[in-house]
């Protein structure tokens, strides 16, 4: 699970930076104005604009001035991205505890980014002492909202007991969710399931389709991988695993962009 939870912590931390869009009013100075007079949304929408220099010059210091003001006022998005600006000292100074601090006032009304920032934090110890229940339990949050990389991190706590039972079913299907959105250290667990028939009935042409899946998205251990399993296959078989992949292929990436549209 470490070497998972490592090859992920910076996805975390850059996903982090995402942030929702606001809805701004019609100009910058009716946003100024109503973030001036108080509203939290206008707040952070403004925050927001000085951190992308929409409308205004980029200014990080301003964009935590604004975040700060309207995270007061108990607004999540805000709350997260004052976390991400003291995990990543933009427009503060770094402060990790700060982060944490931050990102549990978030993910605690619910902020699924937060919750996954959350579980890095605690197993790594990135401003906390490392926690490893703490950080299956936020991994668990997030990973229900549909975030991959805690659906990940979960599936590794499934596939090594750590902190939960170990259930290789469990951990296939979260892998899988996080598989399904174009993760390619995901594919290429799934495709170990099929391999070795790890939480699924072995199916070596499932397992080459995952691995090459896993190659297209970049992850480095599937290749040798899918070159060993095609030793194994007929041609037949590697002509129904090739069609597989290119059928998930155009699925996944789909309901990949699905999802970024809701986020």
């Amino acid at each position: 699970m470490i070497r998972l939870l490592i090859v992920f912590g910076l996805v975390v931390l850059s996903l982090i930076h995402q942030v929702a869009a606001v809805e701004a009013p019609s100009s910058i100075q009716s946003l100024q104005r109503t973030a001036a007079e108080g509203n939290p949304d206008a707040q952070y929408a403004l925050g927001l604009a000085y951190s992308k220099g929409e409308g205004v010059s980029k200014d990080d210091t301003l964009a935590v001035y604004w975040y700060r003001m309207a995270a007061k006022k108990k607004n999540t998005l805000a709350e997260r991205s004052m976390g991400a600006a003291y995990a990543n000292g933009i427009g503060v100074i770094k402060d990790e505890t700060q982060a944490v601090s931050w990102y549990l006032k978030a993910a605690r009304r619910g902020d699924m980014m937060a919750q996954s920032a959350l579980c890095v934090a605690y197993a790594y110890g990135h401003g906390v002492a490392i926690d490893y229940k703490k950080a299956v339990f936020w991994a668990q949050k997030a990973a229900e909202q549909g975030d991959a990389t805690a659906q990940i991190l979960l599936g590794a706590a499934y596939a090594t007991g750590q902190e939960v039972a170990k259930d290789y079913h469990q951990a296939v299907a979260w892998y899988r969710k996080a598989a399904e959105q174009g993760k390619g250290v995901a594919q290429f667990q799934v495709g170990v399931g099929y391999a070795n028939g790890f939480g699924v009935p072995k199916d070596l042409v499932q397992a080459y389709a995952w691995y090459a899946l896993a190659v297209t998205n970049g992850y480095p251990d599937a290749e040798a991988s899918r070159l060993r399993l095609s030793k194994k296959l007929n041609a037949s078989e590697r002509a129904a695993a090739e069609a597989l992949v290119a059928d998930w292929a155009l699925k996944f990436s789909a309901q990949t962009h699905g999802a970024a549209a809701v986020h």
